[in-house]
């Protein structure tokens, strides 16, 4: 008797992959009904795509290593923006489009609200990326809780990935 070990199609994957990004959508609506809308630096709302989730895991992954422009020169985030810009792009180029985008992450037009939660946004993507702050530091700094943290680290990091891959 012969095992029967069939490997699945391409589109049989495919159609996986898509049933997984659509749960992963509606989570993400639903985590968002929760916790408020995410506005971008230019106060519009941020709409999440598939493109802007692999934006956002490339970003992630180029923030843990923003203090190393020869990491940054071979990540995913560059091989991204090449391809969307159609032109090389090196580490320090990066870096510095990185730190000038996390800048632009405490800047909100819409009142002074919006512009607190802004700048506590800015705070801790450099507190945590540029400064190299810990997770404690931070929330006792801000005076936040740790589950605000999160939210605002997500909230923040999903601006960023907005605004650098649009």
């Amino acid at each position: 008797m012969e095992s029967s070990s069939r490997q699945p199609s391409a589109a049989s994957l495919e159609e996986k992959l898509d049933t997984l990004w659509s749960r992963i959508l509606a989570l993400e609506r639903q985590v968002d009904l929760l916790s408020g809308q995410v506005n971008g630096a230019n106060g519009s709302p941020v709409h999440y795509s598939k493109e802007h989730f692999a934006c956002d895991q490339a970003l992630r992954d180029a923030l843990r290593h923003l203090a190393e422009p020869e990491y940054l020169g071979r990540c995913r985030l560059r091989e991204q923006l090449a391809a969307q810009n159609g032109e090389s792009i090196d580490g320090r180029a990066i870096q510095s489009m990185l730190l000038t985008t996390m800048r632009q992450v405490g800047y909100s037009p819409k009142g002074p609200a919006t512009a607190e939660l802004q700048r506590r946004r800015h705070l801790i993507l450099r507190q945590r990326y540029v400064e190299g702050k810990t997770i404690r530091e931070i929330v006792h700094a801000l005076a936040i809780s740790e589950r605000q943290y999160y939210r605002d680290l997500k909230a923040a990091i999903r601006i960023l990935a907005h605004e650098i891959c649009q």
